[in-house]
């Protein structure tokens, strides 16, 4: 038996690419391999055909598959921490909670990581807090998302950002000649503003924009893409909007390299991984006061921070996009995220985090 400490970590890993998957593959393989045994149990669906949410009994599967990752785990790996990832939904949190009951009956320290806007945790709060009440520590991606968590009457919750490598600088095309180009990447739905920023698009001649992602049904079941489609087709924007599509996960820093501001006028958020990407790539960004994008976006300094559902507010901040004024805010969001969320800064305290976990059961 190793005498590091053991940690079991109940996650996905890729395909499909997600914040949780992107997040849990670069701690698996980075240095905290080095200083602590880590056991994970895959909570991937795998690749879905179309982009569609898994099924019920996909999730159903998955869950079962989980309970006896954790319990394998639990008696082959005899782990000193659980660190159990989670969107923070009330129907994850019930999949989650006999495992965790579980690690606590075996002397386990637990961690309950929430991998997405806290507030989810408000929709069922006593669910939510019998469930994380007892678990060591609740991981949320900011401050906002701790508050989440405090108000339901949590009091173990720490804030843990994600993180990213630092990369060269891309050699963008030259701003002046041409029109700034904007880029939405992530799951086109209206979940996340596409509509709003579709609306907004059509007052700024001087913007073009791309849209890279899958098409992803809302929670009520339901697709944009018709009405995407037909509003790309107005005669305001059919020639400044680029409906890429998904592409591989390398392909994605060929757009952060063509385009100069990063859009996600979203209504949900956790910590989106691109925005991270976007300000090691010396972009700018616009985005919403949700989850944890408004402490990572200084406004009128690395971005801007609109309104959530305002596209009149959001086509303000559009109109007033200038080549200096995107240039100066990139510069200042590539410092901010190679001296603040490099993967080494952070991955040091999620070390820490761990460490502390372990001392508190000897």
């Amino acid at each position: 038996m190793s005498d590091r400490i053991r940690v079991l970590l109940q996650a996905p890993l890729p395909p499909p690419t997600g914040g949780i998957a992107t997040w849990t593959h670069n701690v698996v393989h980075s240095d905290l391999a080095q200083e602590f045994d880590i056991r994970l149990v895959d909570m991937s669906y795998g690749t879905r055909a179309g982009g569609d949410k898994a099924s019920l009994l996909q999730k159903a599967g998955k869950g079962v598959h989980g309970l006896f990752g954790v319990v394998d785990g639990l008696l082959q790996h005899r782990p000193h921490v659980l660190h159990v990832c989670s969107t923070g939904h009330p129907r994850p949190l019930l999949r989650d909670a006999p495992g965790l009951r579980m690690a606590r009956a075996s002397g386990v320290a637990t961690a309950v990581h929430i991998h997405g806007d806290a507030a989810r945790l408000t929709v069922r709060p006593r669910l939510s807090h019998r469930i994380l009440r007892k678990v060591d520590s609740v991981i949320t991606l900011g401050a906002g998302s701790r508050a989440s968590a405090e108000s339901i009457g949590l009091k173990n919750v720490e804030v843990l950002p994600n993180s990213i490598a630092a990369r060269p600088l891309p050699d963008r095309p030259p701003l002046g000649a041409r029109r700034i180009r904007l880029l939405f990447l992530g799951n086109i739905q209206r979940a996340k503003g596409i509509i709003d920023l579709l609306e907004a698009l059509k007052s700024s001649p001087h913007l073009d924009l791309f849209i890279v992602g899958r098409w992803m049904n809302d929670r009520d079941g339901t697709s944009c893409e018709r009405e995407v489609r037909n509003r790309i087709a107005d005669p305001d924007l059919v020639q400044r909007v680029h409906l890429i599509g998904p592409v591989a996960t390398e392909e994605v820093w060929t757009y952060y390299a063509q385009t100069d501001v990063l859009v996600l006028p979203s209504y949900t958020e956790g910590f989106p991984m691109t925005l991270l990407e976007s300000m090691v790539s010396g972009m700018p960004s616009i985005v919403t006061p949700v989850g944890a994008m408004p402490e990572v976006v200084r406004h009128g300094q690395t971005g801007w921070v609109v309104p959530v559902g305002k596209p009149d507010e959001l086509a303000k901040s559009l109109r007033a996009l200038t080549a200096k004024a995107v240039i100066t805010a990139g510069a200042k969001a590539n410092t901010l995220a190679r001296e603040v969320y490099t993967h080494a800064a952070v991955h040091a305290q999620l070390a820490s985090l761990w460490r502390s976990l372990n001392d508190e059961v000897l």
